[in-house]
C-alpha cells in the first residue's frame, strides 16, 4: 500500500486508502465500516461522499499503511474466529454434538472479552496470571484430545506455541504471554 501510495504520488495521481469491512448487502445499504487514510487535504474534499457509502468512516491519518494494517487486523480476527469455529464443531463432534449445540454456549458467554480486556493487558506487556499458560495448556490439549482425528484449523498452533513458551519458563505467566515476542514487558 505504502508502495503504491508513493507510485501514484510521484505521477501526480491524488490517491485514498480506503478498504472496507462490508459484504454486498452493507455497500446496497451503506452499513459497513470503511477506513480512511491519506493527505488532509484529499480526506476533507472527500469524506463527506465517501461517508454516504457505509455506515461508519473511520479517518486513520494520512499514513497509508494504517488504513491497510488495520483491514488486514480485522480480517485476522475474523478468520482466527472462523478457524476457532471450525475446531469447536470438531471438538462437539468428538463428544457427539452437533454444531448448532456447540454454538450454544455463545448465546451467554462472549470471547469478544478477550479482545476487550485481555487484549489491553496484552498490549501493555502485562502477563500477571489470571489464566496461567500452564492451565490453558492443559486445555488446549483437552479440546484435541477430544477433537481426535477430526481436522482442527487453529488448536494445534496455538498448542506448539505455547509448548515453546513453557520449554522457555513461561508457565506461571498469563496466557496473554502468547504476544510476549511483540509487545513491551511492563
Amino acid at each position: 500500500t505504502a508502495a503504491r501510495a508513493e507510485r501514484l504520488r510521484a505521477a501526480g495521481v491524488d490517491f485514498l486508502h480506503a478498504p472496507v469491512f462490508m459484504a454486498p448487502t452493507n455497500c446496497r445499504n451503506a452499513t459497513g465500516i470503511m477506513l480512511l487514510c491519506g493527505a488532509d487535504d484529499l480526506v476533507s474534499a472527500h469524506e463527506k461522499s465517501l461517508a454516504a457509502m457505509t455506515g461508519t468512516l473511520k479517518v486513520l491519518g494520512p499514513d497509508m499503511r494504517r488504513a491497510a494494517a488495520m483491514k488486514l487486523f480485522g480480517n485476522a480476527g475474523i478468520l482466527g474466529l472462523l478457524g476457532i469455529i471450525a475446531d469447536v464443531f470438531s471438538i462437539a463432534d468428538g463428544v457427539g454434538m452437533k454444531p448448532e449445540e456447540a454454538l450454544e454456549v455463545f448465546d451467554y458467554f462472549s470471547p469478544i472479552g478477550a479482545f476487550k480486556v485481555r487484549g489491553p493487558k496484552m498490549a501493555k506487556g502485562d502477563f500477571t496470571p489470571s489464566f496461567e499458560l500452564t492451565m490453558a495448556r492443559k486445555d488446549v490439549r483437552l479440546m484435541m484430545e477430544t477433537a481426535g482425528d477430526r481436522s482442527l484449523s487453529v488448536l494445534p498452533s496455538l498448542a506448539a506455541r505455547m509448548d515453546t513458551l513453557l520449554a522457555e519458563g513461561h508457565g506461571a505467566d498469563d496466557v496473554g504471554v502468547l504476544a510476549r515476542d511483540t509487545v513491551p514487558r511492563t
